[in-house]
């Protein structure tokens, strides 16, 4: 069986006493019964072991004949839905379950499978048990365990299931403002030779060959008019690739869980990823939190679900600054793309670094989250940030994000997978495709 919860699970089973006196009166009973015959304390003597011997098999019966399932009803789950467990158990016990205590140590914030049920003998019983998705991130579901016993209490069943399952909430996708995204390009000095196969380039020129360069750059009529080997130049046209960083630096973070500037940032940067990847152009990420993260630009909407689980898990942490990501991320940013910048920073010292992204042929947009209505000081907004004027010189297009801002679902994906489903009553598994949508 695969790693997860569907279909009969196996535990590490375990058999015990609760409390060991009523074992330790029985032995002092049998003593005073030998040293003081009495027909009395040896009627008394045989109830009490009787009773004991049929608590220690119905427990014995119940560890060998009861049948815990769990299993998780859907697949993709994005802030806001709701998480739907299963459990079964079934009795083939010919004693009944009076009391099963489930203990459930899943770390997802709100949601606890963790409950008292009891079933019949020869009986089967099913359950759900639901929760609310509050944050997104990576969660894991179980270890769980169950505890049973006898209806005196004096023995106990303890079924420990170690196996967990991972579950990933993904951010959800909201409406988007009106962003403008200009396109990256480079020419003059910063030409680059690019392979012909590629998309984005174009015929600038020719030149004479020079050692190194590919065969199939070579322009063979004009190498055959002037008698010399003769290469083409390209140039990049204006690119369709797009870097989304985000500033998960601790400390210029404002507000509180779902309204935080840190979980704006996400939802609008998987909303916008989205949005470009289903216009057919390739976005890539790029944050400092508490591990740095850089993803390449791809296109494809399948590539959307690798971005969407790497932004579950972007947390903010204390450490590269904004200005410092976008020195050091540079030369790996490349050329002639679009950079969007979410930030809740109000200080300029990154505005050179971003300058120079632009000096080597990237775009830029940046989206400000404005941090006082997030933190409640101000509640109107308005307020431009210091380095608003050195933006609106350069010509860098921004924009403003306040904390009433609505993040209205307005997108929805689907997304087709395999999954395993175990038929009722013959316990096989088979493979189906469900389709979901987010």
């Amino acid at each position: 069986m695969r790693p997860g919860f569907a279909g009969r699970l196996s535990p590490d089973v375990s058999l015990r006493w609760r409390r060991h006196w009523p074992l330790w009166a029985w032995l002092v009973w049998l003593g005073w019964t030998v040293l003081f015959p009495s027909r009395m304390w040896f009627a008394l003597l045989v109830g009490w072991g009787l009773v004991l011997i049929g608590a220690f098999l119905w427990a014995y019966l119940l560890a060998r004949h009861l049948v815990w399932r769990r299993s998780l009803r859907q697949g993709i789950m994005v802030v806001g839905d709701q998480l739907i467990e299963t459990f079964e158990v079934e009795n083939h016990a010919s004693v009944p379950l009076l009391w099963a205590d489930i203990v459930d140590h899943s770390d997802m914030p709100g949601y606890t499978a963790s409950r008292v049920e009891a079933v019949d003998a020869h009986s089967r019983k099913q359950w759900e048990t639901r929760g609310e998705c509050r944050r997104r991130g990576v969660f894991r579901l179980g270890p769980w365990e169950v505890i049973a016993g006898d209806p005196l209490g004096l023995c106990e069943v303890r079924w420990r299931f170690s196996q967990s399952r991972t579950v990933v909430v993904y951010p959800r996708i909201v409406r988007l403002p009106q962003l403008t995204l200009p396109r990256g390009h480079t020419g003059g000095a910063a030409r680059e030779r690019r392979p012909t196969q590629a998309t984005d380039v174009m015929v600038a020129g020719v030149r004479a060959y020079q050692p190194g360069d590919p065969w199939r750059h070579i322009h063979w009529r004009t190498t055959a008019h002037r008698g010399s080997l003769t290469s083409r130049l390209f140039e990049m046209e204006p690119s369709g690739d797009v870097w989304l960083v985000l500033d998960l630096d601790a400390r210029v973070q404002a507000g509180q869980d779902e309204r935080s500037t840190e979980e704006y940032m996400v939802m609008l940067a998987a909303s916008l990823a989205a949005r470009l990847l289903q216009e057919g152009r390739a976005v890539g990420l790029l944050w400092a939190g508490k591990q740095p993260v850089m993803m390449a630009p791809q296109a494809g909407i399948g590539h959307l679900w690798s971005l969407l689980a790497l932004l579950a898990q972007a947390r903010s942490a204390k450490g590269v600054s904004l200005a410092a990501l976008l020195r050091r991320s540079a030369p790996m940013l490349g050329r002639g793309r679009t950079v969007v910048i979410f930030t809740p920073t109000v200080e300029q010292t990154w505005i050179p670094a971003l300058m120079n992204l632009r000096r080597r042929g990237l775009a830029a947009t940046v989206v400000w989250l404005d941090r006082q209505t997030f933190a409640g000081e101000g509640r109107r907004g308005g307020s431009m940030p210091s380095f608003a004027t050195l933006l609106m010189q350069a010509q860098v297009p921004w924009h403003t994000i306040t904390a009433a801002f609505s993040l209205e679902v307005t997108l929805k994906i689907r997304r087709r997978r395999k999954t395993y489903r175990v038929l009722p009553g013959t316990g096989r598994v088979i493979q189906v495709e469900v389709v979901e949508e987010v």
